[in-house]
C-alpha cells in the first residue's frame, strides 16, 4: 500500500496538486503531504500556507516545512529533492544536508569524504 501525491500544470487551470491517501481517495488540494514525516507537519502547513505565494516564497515554504519534518522523523533526512513544476515547465533541485534548516537540538550536518568528517 502507499499514498501518492499528483501535482501538475495547464494553460486552463494553473497549478493542481492532488492528494490520494492509502484509502485511495482521489482529492483535489491547495497543498499535500504524504509520508513518515508528513504528521508532524500538518499543523505547520495549515498556519502557515499562503494562496499567491511566489515561486521563491512556495519553494522556500516547502523547503522550511519538509525541513520541520525531518527534525522530529527518524525515517526522514539526508536531502530534500524539490521539483517545482509551473507555465514555464519542471525544475528539480537538491537541497543538500548542510543547506537545510536545523529546528531544536538538531546536531548539525556533518559531511564525510573518504572516511574524514569535513
Amino acid at each position: 500500500m502507499g499514498a501518492l501525491i499528483v501535482a501538475g500544470y495547464d494553460a486552463r487551470k494553473g497549478g493542481q496538486v492532488f492528494g490520494i491517501p492509502i484509502g485511495g481517495t482521489l482529492r483535489e488540494q491547495k497543498w499535500a503531504v504524504d509520508g513518515s514525516g508528513s504528521t508532524y507537519i500538518w499543523g505547520l502547513m495549515d498556519a502557515e500556507y499562503k494562496d499567491g505565494m511566489t515561486r521563491e516564497e512556495a519553494e522556500a515554504f516547502a523547503v522550511s516545512s519538509i525541513a520541520a519534518a525531518m527534525a522530529r522523523d527518524g525515517s526522514s533526512g539526508g536531502l530534500i529533492r524539490l521539483v517545482t513544476i509551473n507555465a514555464s515547465g519542471v525544475t528539480h533541485r537538491t537541497v543538500q544536508g548542510s543547506e537545510i534548516p536545523l529546528y531544536h537540538e538538531e546536531l548539525p550536518h556533518v559531511s564525510v569524504t573518504h572516511g574524514v568528517a569535513i
